[in-house]
């Protein structure tokens, strides 16, 4: 995945948490952790990191990034501090972190792939049927409204 389908995914999720009511920014951290901080007011927040998985329709697959392989440090799962993961696979789909990384300690990988993405990534690669039953999505640009909702619902766990 290149710099600007990573963009383009951030981009996606921005708008459409915009939709929903948050106000949001961009992390500009030098080594963050997450992409997007999304609030409504001081109280409630949530980091979110976005994943744009553009290759998962064609392999039936989605990836989980857990090591960067060429600077030899932990990356995707294993770095963020988001609490909410969303990964675009023909939408966006939306999990906690906590979710997903008890899913993939808790389920084996269909396989591991050393250097995917980028050929810097390790990256356990999932069925979406096996992994999908754990993220929200929307159905319909409608229904963004219920966002406030499953984000709440997702870190309330």
């Amino acid at each position: 995945m290149s710099f600007h389908k990573g963009k383009l995914g951030e981009s996606i999720v921005f708008d459409l948490l915009e939709k929903a009511g948050f106000s949001c920014v961009y992390n500009a951290e030098k080594n963050y952790k997450y992409d997007i901080l999304a609030y409504l007011n001081d109280d409630i927040s949530y980091k979110i990191e976005v994943k744009n998985d553009e290759y998962s329709l064609q392999s039936g697959n989605v990836a989980i990034e857990t090591w960067n392989t060429k600077q030899d440090k932990k990356s995707g799962l294993t770095s963020t501090n988001a609490d909410i993961w969303c990964h675009i696979i023909d939408k966006p789909y939306f999990t906690s972190v906590k979710r997903l990384k008890s899913f993939c300690k808790d389920n084996k990988p269909f396989k591991k792939v050393e250097r995917g993405g980028d050929k810097n990534a390790r990256l356990l690669i999932y069925k979406i049927e096996k992994i999908k039953p754990i993220f929200y999505s929307l159905e319909e640009d409608e229904n963004v409204i219920h966002l406030k909702e499953i984000l709440e619902e997702l870190v309330c766990e």
